[in-house]
């Protein structure tokens, strides 16, 4: 729509400076017609064309250089209020278009620039918490090479586990920033193909039930019968571990963790509950926003950066569905996320 009405702003330039040539034309044809002498003929043609270039002069001035002189202005310092100047003026319809044109490019040009502002500081959040466990792990063997005659064996025991829970930890984010990197380079495209999401939810139902049972939650999943969706099966079995796994790792002592499904229009929704810790509506506002420094700390404390449901959020756009989450503190969280139906 904008290309067409930009291209009709070309055309009536072009139809205003034949409609002039023709007239110069006309009147000098009238003039060799009904005027004998040479020396009148060139006046009056000389005076003609000088009129014509006045009109000329002004109408491209009117309609060219006036706002071609405020976008240029706009370009070089970047102020978009002076395209007011050309709406304000009322010069035309079609230098009204490039100027909300113009807008919209200094618009999408900002919202990259602060896209790229986040990245940059997830990149920094994650880049501490990377280094934060390394720090943890270090110390905790320092500790057992140097004075391992100073503890018993049951603390040892101790800072051992701490250093492979910490370890674990960072294996897990390095996964999925590596996983989110691909995605963010192209280097991971969804394979999209029909499969059954019921064979992915049993899998991951397997995966965690033993973690969920050393936990003491009660994992439940209420999906028993065949669903063919469409999309790539790798992208949404992660999705689905993700958020699997976050619902036990907030849920307490004797807590239950189910995964559901539903049918809405041509989409199969995903639900996946817990009873557990929930969120503050901060936290919940800025879940999947990044570059928001949301640190939150499971029910055996440890710290969580966000990235698994930023990556979720991506895999979930990928595969052409939704992701949102409910919840209330003390109470619970709601995640869902929809995938196309094979249909």
């Amino acid at each position: 729509m904008k290309t067409k009405k930009f291209r009709t702003l070309q055309s009536k330039i072009m139809i205003v400076m034949s409609s002039l040539i023709v007239a110069y034309i006309i009147i000098t044809l009238l003039l060799h017609i009904y005027t004998q002498s040479i020396h009148a003929i060139l006046i009056s043609s000389i005076s003609s064309f000088i009129f014509l270039v006045i009109i000329l002069y002004l109408l491209i001035r009117r309609y060219i250089t006036r706002p071609a002189s405020i976008v240029l202005k706009v370009m070089n310092s970047g102020d978009v209020n002076l395209l007011s100047n050309i709406r304000s003026e009322r010069i035309d319809d079609e230098w009204d278009l490039i100027a909300e044109m113009i807008i919209d490019y200094y618009e999408k040009s900002k919202k990259l620039r602060s896209e790229l502002d986040s990245k940059n500081k997830f990149f920094d959040i994650i880049a501490h918490d990377l280094r934060s466990p390394f720090n943890s792990i270090i110390g905790i063997l320092e500790l057992l090479v140097n004075n391992q005659d100073d503890y018993s064996q049951e603390e040892k025991n101790h800072l051992l586990i701490s250093a492979f829970k910490a370890a674990k930890n960072n294996l897990v984010l390095l996964d999925s920033l590596l996983k989110w990197a691909r995605l963010q380079t192209g280097r991971w495209l969804p394979n999209k193909r029909i499969f059954d999401f019921a064979k992915i939810v049993y899998s991951v139902y397997t995966l965690y039930k033993v973690e969920a049972l050393q936990r003491d939650i009660s994992l439940v999943s209420n999906i028993k019968d065949s669903i063919l969706v469409y999309g790539d099966e790798d992208m949404i079995e992660t999705i689905l571990r993700n958020l699997v796994s976050n619902a036990i790792k907030f849920t307490q002592k004797h807590g239950l963790v189910t995964i559901d499904v539903c049918i809405v229009d041509n989409y199969l929704q995903v639900k996946i509950s817990d009873n557990g810790k929930g969120m503050s509506p901060k936290v919940l506002n800025n879940l999947f926003k990044i570059g928001e420094n949301v640190v939150s700390v499971d029910i055996k404390g440890d710290k969580g950066t966000g990235l698994g449901l930023v990556l979720s959020q991506d895999l979930v756009i990928a595969n052409s569905g939704k992701i949102w989450a409910e919840s209330q503190l003390n109470k619970g969280s709601d995640f869902y996320f929809t995938i196309p139906l094979s249909n």
